[in-house]
């Protein structure tokens, strides 16, 4: 669609390779239904309510990686933490610890966000 003068360049994303996304309108379309449709430099082709599913679907992914992150960086911190600790330098185990509880405060957010927007995703049926 990229080359097709009836497509035109939208601002989002595919929810598949992250490619820019193409728009036809619903007349153009090549599902002959009159509905609109999406679609990436590489092909991947979505109607109005597959993208918008998708898109979701990206964005928990998304959100479940900062989640996973974050609990590595309380490890990390933590083993950081007890290493300052165990030569003594007090002050950076307990600025490591500080940083862990921050960063514990934010995987709650997160996972409160995911869980939040799970109860509320859109039926995945396209």
């Amino acid at each position: 669609m990229q080359n097709d003068p009836l497509a035109e360049l939208t601002d989002y994303i595919c929810p598949d390779c992250g490619g820019a996304l193409s728009k036809r309108d619903g007349a153009n379309g090549t599902q002959g239904d009159g509905q609109g449709e999406y679609q990436c430099r590489i092909g991947h082709t979505f109607t109005p309510a597959q993208l918008w599913i998708k898109t979701c679907a990206m964005r928990n992914r998304a959100l479940g990686a900062a989640a996973r992150a974050v609990a590595e960086t309380v490890d990390l911190a933590r083993a950081l933490a007890a290493e300052a600790r165990a030569t003594g330098n007090e002050p950076l185990a307990a600025r490591l610890e500080s940083d862990a509880q921050s960063e514990e405060r934010y995987i709650r957010l997160l996972l409160q966000m995911l869980e939040d927007l799970v109860a509320d995703e859109p039926d995945t049926r396209p």
